[in-house]
């Protein structure tokens, strides 16, 4: 956790960290990228319980079998954060959203204003529109249950 700094200067430093880092299926995907969110943010590991996917960056089967042993990513998710699923609408700066996946039915990414920070292929940070946010877990609510 960053000490001494508030959500917003966090959340800078974290993406600008994270903008060299390619997404990866084994390594580095959605699922990761929140969770290092969340360990910069709150101090809390969320990054248990899923098991190893082996060391192919190129294979989404793993992962998405590795989603369904676990009930899914938002189920997953919503046990490790300790925190209630909320309506996309009332996302802010540094929550962790979902989105639809291109290859798993739901991905994780960060509010940063009115777009969501998501892993991307070769840039590190992609970005896409709030509006095509599912739903999302307050970051307060997330450091509560901490």
């Amino acid at each position: 956790m960053i000490v001494g700094l508030n959500t917003d200067d966090k959340l800078a430093l974290f993406l600008q960290a994270c903008a060299g880092t390619p997404f990866s299926w084994a390594r580095w995907n959605c699922y990761h990228f929140a969770a290092a969110w969340v360990l910069v943010a709150t101090g809390r590991n969320i990054d248990a319980g899923l098991p190893y996917v082996g060391t192919n960056a190129d294979a989404a089967l793993p992962w998405r079998t590795a989603l369904a042993d676990v009930g899914g990513i938002r189920r997953h998710a919503s046990a490790q954060l300790g925190a209630p699923w909320r309506p996309a609408c009332l996302a802010g700066d540094g929550d962790v959203v979902t989105l639809p996946g291109r290859l798993v039915p739901d991905a994780l990414g960060i509010c940063v204003g009115g777009r969501i920070a998501c892993v991307g292929a070769p840039a590190g940070v992609a970005w896409q529109p709030l509006l095509k946010a599912t739903g999302c877990w307050q970051l307060a609510d997330i450091a509560g249950a901490a």
